[in-house]
């Protein structure tokens, strides 16, 4: 898992151990991957981590050319949406919010 966050994702390793890992995304956001349990792998149904991002179609483009298989974008009220899955299959949501007016 940390080599898909650090070497796909692009996110920054500031501490790892076997059993856990924390990363930066930038601008003061970051993930913290945890091994759960003897298998190293999450139940069905936990909760999906979304990114916010401000140009949704640069960021699927760069997934994409790293291999990643992700969802068409969507327009919806509040902005612009995708997703993807990580190797072990939890749901990873993208988003660029709607921008506003000043």
């Amino acid at each position: 898992m940390l080599q898909f966050y650090r070497d796909t994702l692009g996110l920054t390793v500031g501490y790892s151990s076997p059993n856990f890992a924390e990363l930066s995304a930038g601008s003061g956001a970051g993930i913290a991957l945890h091994r759960d349990g003897a298998t190293g792998t999450s139940p069905d149904g936990d909760v999906m981590i979304e990114f916010l991002v401000e140009d949704l179609a640069t960021t699927v483009g760069m997934l994409t050319a790293n291999g990643v298989s992700t969802d068409p974008i969507r327009s919806e009220s509040f902005g612009k949406i995708s997703g993807f899955r990580d190797p072990e299959g939890h749901r990873i949501g993208l988003e660029e919010p709607r921008r506003r007016s000043a």
